[in-house]
């Protein structure tokens, strides 16, 4: 073992739950949305400090993004 380098891992019920709900259909619509959204957010904020509507439309975006975070 001490030749080749091995290691011990151990497989945690936690770990096991995780992968399960990662693997869900929720799950990564939730990851592409963010992804997605997060994209929007970043190429239309150059545009907040230009006008009021965007602004107030990005931070809804962001509220959204900051709520999937909190539950998915």
């Amino acid at each position: 073992m001490l030749k080749l380098g091995w290691t011990t891992a151990a497989i945690v019920p936690e770990l096991a739950r995780e992968i399960r709900t990662q693997n869900t259909d929720n799950y990564r619509a939730n990851i592409c949305w963010l992804e997605t959204l997060t994209g929007i957010i970043e190429t239309q904020q150059i545009y907040a400090h230009m006008n009021n509507d965007a602004r107030q439309i990005i931070n809804e975006w962001i509220d959204e993004r900051a709520m999937i975070r909190l539950f998915r």
